[in-house]
């Protein structure tokens, strides 16, 4: 005779499974990072099938950075993309490789990440690794009470 089993499953929130959205980020310099570098305060925006454009404070000596991301766990996500980067006469001086691994909040709304960060030459050659922190805020729709009058 067969055994009787019962599973317990629990809700899961939707929401909290997934990244897509615009979101309000802030990364966090490494450990042991010199006093010149700061936080940077960016934006990202997850698509839904996987791709990813990301922009921050740094914008102005590097490009847009182009990824994608993945689920790979309950509320959790591993992205990577890439930013090229440039001098002050726009000359391109280097490409920045970011794997980060993601996980969200119970609401969905709020997220915490670490990232590896890794910066090749102009030649392709690997000549730093370093490992950051951030954070992520989802955007969400404002409510306003004023409604434009029809022309």
């Amino acid at each position: 005779m067969a055994a009787g089993f019962t599973c317990a499953i629990a809700e899961v929130n939707p929401i909290t499974q997934q990244l897509e959205g615009s979101w309000i980020t802030i990364g966090f310099p490494a450990a042991g990072a010199p006093p010149s570098v700061l936080a940077t305060t960016g934006l990202a925006t997850y698509f839904a099938g996987g791709a990813l454009l990301k922009s921050d404070s740094r914008t102005l000596l590097r490009s847009t950075g182009h990824g994608q991301w993945i689920r790979t766990g309950d509320r959790r996500f591993t992205a990577t993309h890439l930013y090229f980067g440039f001098d002050a006469t726009g000359k391109f001086t280097d490409t920045n490789k970011i794997t980060e691994n993601i996980l969200l909040n119970e609401k969905g709304d709020e997220y915490v990440q670490v990232a590896i960060i890794q910066v090749y030459d102009g030649d392709g050659n690997l000549t730093a690794t370093r490992t950051v922190t951030g954070t992520g805020k989802r955007m969400m729709i404002g409510d306003l009470a004023d409604q434009p009058l029809a022309p």
